[in-house]
């Protein structure tokens, strides 16, 4: 039997358009197919290609990818530039909701609710452990 709990799947994708290669990490639910992660991922890596304005030959990677049920957030790095990037699912189709840094109170305001904010806020700021066995 799945468990119910989310599952980090990590992946390696070649970038489309010939930018690169990127290893983006997807958060799946265990009924949501590896194939379908992978589709979400390509749509919102062109979707902030198409809207964002990155030089012409510059090299574009995304460092990680989190889907959290319709939410996701996306880093982005070129060359010269690095961001983040909050979307929103609609009817199959992936829309940039907002900008910036992972906080409560802005993720909330451009409209996640409050679980897959904090899902995305704990994916951003991972908690240090320490190693002491060293």
């Amino acid at each position: 039997m799945l468990s119910s709990k989310p599952r980090v799947i990590n992946i390696i994708l070649t970038a489309i358009l010939g930018i690169g290669i990127a290893e983006t990490s997807a958060l799946a639910k265990p009924e949501q197919s590896l194939a379908n992660a992978e589709q979400d991922m390509t749509k919102i890596e062109k979707l902030i290609i198409k809207n964002s304005n990155f030089p012409v030959a510059s090299k574009i990677i995304f460092p990680g990818i989190l889907i959290e049920g319709n939410y996701a957030v996306a880093e982005w790095q070129t060359n010269t530039m690095e961001g983040t990037m909050y979307l929103e699912k609609n009817n199959s189709k992936w829309e940039i909701i907002g900008v910036g840094f992972a906080e409560m109170n802005y993720l909330q305001a451009i409209g996640m609710p409050q679980k897959e904010a904090k899902t995305i806020i704990d994916y951003m700021h991972p908690k240090f452990e320490p190693d002491l066995d060293l």
